[in-house]
């Protein structure tokens, strides 16, 4: 019989606060970006936000969960992800940030003088302030401004017993019919895929952001986390992956998604690493699709990578090729229409990437960038003895092998040839070194001599 899912109020007390109290309480308030936005505002949304806090027009709630109370409420009711979350804050902060971040974000910069109200007259509370240069910032404010600032009122929505599950839903629905993407409606959703994916999206910002692949507003935005959920699902379904924010959002619940992302997100990290600063070059981030595409192909025929620069530039010159040439690439039912190649980048869908596959793998011969391994990777202690024995029980660095311990860890097996150059796992390729000799040669050949 089908469990039912019980589902259980949450509650919350509503408070007002000075504008003063709550800025000089700012650094307690922690914004988990697993359930919030970045902040995204440009100067000017914070300028026109604190002019609507200084003249009593910015009324909207600031949604908080007070974490004290909310882990020991998850204590009470003996519930383990929710104790394992808050504890992770609750000696840091007072309060999670629900909804506000970017205002609660904006006081903080203003009072620390990081940006300056916009110049004019200001007509509040029967008081005329003329605001210059000279005295717009907050700590040079007129005294009588200042004061009705600091005493402007702020409302809070304080929840008290939410759990992590409840603090996705209220995310969630406090940005119902607010303009969030479809990659920051996904963010907050309670998986592995969610947690790598964001993982991923902020260790590699800089490298996009730095490259120009991505805009600060971009990336605020979360289209890095949509590009890296993108190549997640080519990851698990290749070329015939539709990626649509439908099938994204399905692929962040589907539980062979979630057992199979941490693998993926290390092949990206070790992927990124090749191709390094020469990302500036794929402005047209569909590009950097394909070349992952051709790689990942590679790799699960049991290949490693031997050749990472000239395997990147030669790629990036074909692509240039491609570029250049004039050809039509029909698509579309019966290929009634056509793009070129550089129009086949702006888009990741399954015609376009494989058209554009195609077209590069005629002129790129991806396998010579790379050496097949074997699929056995060790020998057995049959090996070992055989090793030893025709070496003399010597080792190739003249160390003496005691007969009564070569089966012990003390000494490995090595790969004569290396194993990641393509050396075989085969007895004619095998030797026995000391553990210290055999991991000191790394990726260097043995010298048998």
């Amino acid at each position: 019989m089908k469990t039912q899912k019980t589902y259980k109020s949450v509650e919350s007390k509503t408070s007002s606060v000075t504008f003063d109290f709550y800025a000089n309480q700012g650094k307690f308030i922690y914004a988990d970006l697993a359930c919030q936005s970045v902040a995204r505002w440009e100067i000017q949304d914070k300028q026109d936000y604190m002019v609507s806090l200084m003249l009593n027009t910015a009324p909207s709630k600031y949604i908080l969960s007070h974490i004290k109370s909310c882990l020991t409420y998850a204590e009470l009711t003996n519930d383990h992800d929710s104790i394992k979350y808050f504890e992770q804050f609750v000696d840091l902060y007072t309060y999670l940030n629900l909804d506000s971040n970017n205002r609660t974000l904006c006081i903080m910069s203003f009072v620390n003088d990081e940006f300056e109200l916009p110049e004019g007259i200001y007509d509040v509370a029967d008081e005329v302030y003329n605001i210059t240069s000279e005295n717009n910032k907050y700590s040079t404010l007129p005294l009588g401004l200042k004061n009705i600032l600091d005493s402007r009122k702020i409302t809070l929505e304080i929840y008290t017993n939410a759990t992590q599950e409840d603090i996705t839903r209220i995310f969630s629905v406090v940005n119902n019919g607010v303009s969030l993407n479809a990659a920051e409606l996904r963010n907050p959703i309670l998986t592995s895929v969610s947690s790598e994916i964001r993982e991923l999206a902020t260790q590699q910002r800089k490298l996009f952001l730095d490259a120009g692949v991505f805009t600060t507003k971009e990336m605020n935005r979360r289209k890095i986390d949509d590009y890296f959920a993108g190549l997640f699902m080519v990851y698990m379904q290749g070329l015939d992956a539709k990626i649509t924010n439908t099938t994204l959002r399905e692929i962040y619940l589907d539980p062979n998604a979630n057992k199979l992302v941490n693998k993926y997100a290390n092949e990206m990290r070790r992927f990124l690493k090749v191709v390094g600063k020469k990302i500036s070059v794929f402005q047209r981030e569909n590009g950097l699709l394909d070349l992952f595409t051709i790689y990942l192909d590679q790799i699960r025929l049991g290949k490693r990578l031997n050749n990472p620069k000239e395997f990147v530039s030669d790629f990036i010159n074909v692509q240039i090729e491609c570029i250049k040439d004039p050809v039509q690439y029909p698509y579309g039912k019966d290929g009634e229409r056509s793009a070129s190649y550089s129009g086949l980048l702006r888009s990741r869908e399954i015609r376009f990437n494989r058209l554009r596959n195609t077209a590069v793998l005629k002129k790129f011969e991806a396998s010579k960038y790379f050496v097949q391994l074997d699929t056995k990777r060790c020998g057995n202690n049959e090996d070992k003895l055989i090793a030893a024995k025709d070496q003399g029980w010597i080792t190739p660095e003249g160390v003496e092998i005691p007969m009564e311990d070569v089966l012990t860890s003390d000494f490995e097996i090595g790969h004569v040839i290396p194993y990641a150059e393509g050396g075989q796992t085969t007895r004619d390729n095998f030797v026995v070194q000391t553990k210290t000799d055999n991991r000191k040669l790394g990726m260097n050949p043995v010298q048998t001599a």
